[in-house]
């Protein structure tokens, strides 16, 4: 049974609130910011546990690079545990803490592995490439910061000859990937490469 849609007349339109159109070949990285700042106010991935008493809710913070994951009690309409994953910054650690407002919260054993099983996934995908060998990982880090995980077409070739004279040639599409977004032929991931190129 689908959830009845939320009544959008009162919503303003965010179209004017983002930014000029970047340049060809460029991503919409100050859309994504602007985008990510609205859906962590107001949006979040909800999931339910199959007993219906829990739920975690998934969000992005933009300004923490992180994904914060909540254990919410359902009935109690309280969130009990926080999980904060942090995809940007290799020395940042993820960290699990109880809501100190939630009070005592008997949780079943059962729903605390469900919740942590979850948390291990977002750990996995969202941190991955940090655990490539360090100097990969270092160099990763610096592109993403110096690009924020953007790369305009006309400037990809000079980055990746910078970039193939730091990293060996199989370690190569690991770090674009991670770094950029990209294929060692350019293309973007979401556009895989062609075969024969």
């Amino acid at each position: 049974m689908r959830a009845a849609l939320p009544d959008t007349t009162d919503l303003m339109p965010i179209g004017p609130l983002m930014p000029a159109d970047p340049v060809r070949g460029r991503r919409w990285a100050d859309h994504r910011r602007t985008l990510g700042a609205v859906a962590w106010k107001h949006a979040a991935m909800v999931f339910r546990h199959p007993d219906g008493d829990y739920a975690i809710t998934a969000m992005y913070s933009v300004p923490d690079d992180a994904w914060y994951l909540e254990l919410d009690h359902v009935a109690g309409q309280r969130t009990l545990v926080i999980a904060i994953v942090p995809d940007e910054d290799p020395a940042r650690e993820p960290t699990v803490c109880l809501n100190p407002n939630a009070g005592h919260a008997d949780v079943p054993y059962e729903v605390m592995r469900w919740f942590m099983h979850e948390v291990d996934e977002e750990i996995r995908s969202s941190r991955a490439w940090m655990r490539l060998r360090p100097e990969l990982v270092e160099i990763i880090y610096r592109l993403r910061q110096e690009h924020m995980g953007v790369i305009d077409d006309d400037d990809f070739p000079q980055v990746l000859a910078d970039v193939r004279t730091a990293v060996p040639e199989e370690d190569l599409p690991a770090v674009l990937e991670a770094a950029l977004g990209r294929n060692p032929d350019g293309t973007t991931m979401e556009h895989p490469q062609l075969p024969g190129l």
